[in-house]
């Protein structure tokens, strides 16, 4: 009778099982993604139009920039990326609104329950914040770079004032506007190079919907370090019963990233 001898057999059976796992477990990823924490901060310079309404659904739509008389303004975002398994990352966002306008009002319209003449002295401003929590999952991850989904949530909370300067008459309203969103975001690199980009949103119905897209592209001084810049627009349709809000951010920014 013949003896098999399974001893060499199973030390190579489990050399292989090992050097396959091993060679999925290798991590391609291009270098400057295998961080732990990423850093965002850009100067957005955006033209910001819009408008809104109180009241009732007769209620006249004011214009920021026509009625209200706003400027644009150099605003920032900040960002911060926590990824905390391979392609997996939590994702919140910070921008502040401050806008303000002070001029003769070019025609009658009405806010709210306050009537303001034509020629009247209207101050007014919007001031608050947009913030933005989800997930992305890189379903895609090469040496060139990634793609991946996003769910999550995106909120803008501002303060809406109007006020008739010569009665000191004013109108105050607050606009809370959480939207859900998904949307889906790649990077590719090229030697030192990098482009980006992300598109994200979703409809509530009748309480409004929003849009968020921008394009970047990268220099990277290090694998840790890049100069940034690109394009964003934003837009953003908040409802409460007969008031409603209507934003527009379109425009440049530049910034830098910091991955750890």
């Amino acid at each position: 009778m013949s003896q098999i001898r399974t001893g060499p057999i199973a030390v190579f059976a489990l050399a292989l099982i090992g050097g396959s796992a091993s060679a999925q477990d290798a991590d391609i990823r291009h270098p400057a993604e295998r961080y732990k924490l990423r850093l965002h901060y850009n100067t957005y310079s955006p033209t910001f139009t819009g408008d809104t309404r109180k009241g009732s659904e007769d209620a006249d739509f004011i214009d920021f920039d026509d009625d209200l008389g706003f400027q644009d303004e150099r605003i920032f975002d900040a960002r911060g990326i926590i990824q905390f398994g391979r392609g997996k990352k939590f994702r919140v966002s910070y921008t502040p609104l401050d806008y303000q306008g002070d001029q003769d009002a070019p025609k009658t319209f009405t806010y709210g329950s306050t009537r303001y003449e034509r020629f009247t002295r209207v101050r007014s401003s919007v001031r608050g914040g947009y913030y933005s929590a989800d997930i992305q999952w890189d379903f895609v991850e090469r040496p060139w770079g990634f793609l991946g989904l996003i769910v999550g949530a995106k909120a803008i909370d501002v303060d809406a004032t109007v006020v008739d300067v010569a009665d000191n008459v004013r109108e105050v309203d607050t606009y809370r506007v959480p939207i859900p969103v998904a949307g889906i975001a790649g990077r590719a690199y090229s030697q030192k190079f990098s482009l980006e980009a992300e598109i994200s949103g979703l409809s509530v119905g009748a309480r409004g919907h929003m849009y968020d897209a921008n394009g970047t592209a990268r220099y990277h001084v290090s694998d840790r370090l890049a100069l940034q810049g690109g394009y964003r627009l934003l837009r953003l349709t908040g409802k409460d019963e007969n008031d409603e809000l209507n934003l527009r951010f379109a425009g440049w920014q530049f910034g830098i990233e910091l991955s750890l």
